[in-house]
């Protein structure tokens, strides 16, 4: 259905004449007449009882009326509601997420976004990096945090979010606590909790243990981090984890593994898909904040003490 004949029609049940509504659209008279007929040609149906002393719509008419008047305020809400969007005052800002960065990094990052507009909201969804990978390439996800590493070329555009070194977690009483660092040799006995395969990670644990020459004593494996840290503090196990977990979490400890190991966490999309308007404002604006923070020095671990690699 035209919405233009429809509004003429609806102007023509406000006037109750075509001569008052060609004054009020200050168009012909004859348009008026010629949309109203197009428009119950398509419909099939009179809906304008014409007759020299009055113009009564019909019963159809007057449900055109009812209806059309419901549809032209939704249509009115709809270019609001894009409107809203195209001015950043509405919508949801949707990301995929390991849970490390959801907790201890996405929230500073999305509070200052949100600050900023009022009327935006975020759902953060917890996933794993390699699953957040597929999601974005499948086209389930528009925005992910996904680790440099993984980015693969040519698919994913990404902007840089956080650098941080791999390193066991610990609590103050833990006889590693006192160490400047560790060798991955230093885990051989020690009970772990530890990420399900697919987190990065994980994956790099088991990569590194696959050439020692023992198996890791993993004793929970799960990807609910709340859970992993009060395993750690009720003494089950060690974790392993980026320093950013000890700085927020104090009474934890966090000693670097050597040699070292860098996490370097992305936000990605898929290069050249359209994605919504607010995750593509979201996505700039992390841009420009990676420019700003691209001067400052990366947080590291306290190096007094460690080996040069």
């Amino acid at each position: 259905m035209d919405f233009r004949k429809l509004q003429i029609f609806l102007c023509l049940a406000d006037e109750g004449s075509f001569v008052g509504a060609a004054q009020r659209l200050n168009i012909a008279q004859s348009a008026v007449s010629i949309a109203v007929r197009k428009l119950e040609h398509e419909l099939g149906i009179v809906l304008v009882n014409r007759d020299r002393r009055a113009t009564r719509l019909t019963e159809e008419g007057l449900l055109l009326e009812a209806r059309g008047r419901e549809l032209m305020n939704h249509a009115a809400t709809v270019e609001q509601q894009i409107a809203a969007r195209k001015e950043l005052m509405s919508g949801t800002v949707s990301i995929s997420s390991p849970s490390m960065l959801a907790t201890y990094y996405l929230p500073e990052l999305l509070s200052t976004f949100l600050d900023a507009h009022p009327g935006v909201t975020a759902s953060v969804t917890q996933v794993g990096t390699e699953d957040t990978q597929k999601a974005l390439l499948d086209g389930e996800t528009e925005l992910g945090v996904i680790v440099a590493e993984r980015c693969a070329p040519g698919l994913l555009e990404s902007l840089p979010l956080k650098q941080e070194r791999l390193c066991l977690i610990v609590t103050e009483l833990h006889p590693f606590a006192k160490r400047a660092y560790l060798r991955l040799s230093d885990l051989r006995d020690q009970p772990l909790v530890v990420y399900e395969p697919g987190y990065f990670v994980r994956d790099v644990l088991d990569q590194l243990f696959a050439a020692q020459t023992f198996s890791p004593d993993i004793r929970v494996t799960t990807n609910f981090l709340p859970l992993i840290l009060s395993m750690v503090r009720k003494g089950v196990g060690a974790t392993v984890g980026v320093g950013l977990v000890a700085e927020e979490e104090t009474d934890l400890r966090a000693i670097p593994i050597v040699p070292r190991i860098d996490v370097n966490m992305v936000l990605a999309r898929v290069a050249g898909r359209r994605i919504s308007i607010v995750n593509h404002s979201f996505f700039e604006w992390v841009g420009k904040q990676s420019q700003k923070d691209a001067s400052k020095p990366p947080h590291h671990i306290d190096s007094a003490g460690l080996p040069a690699n």
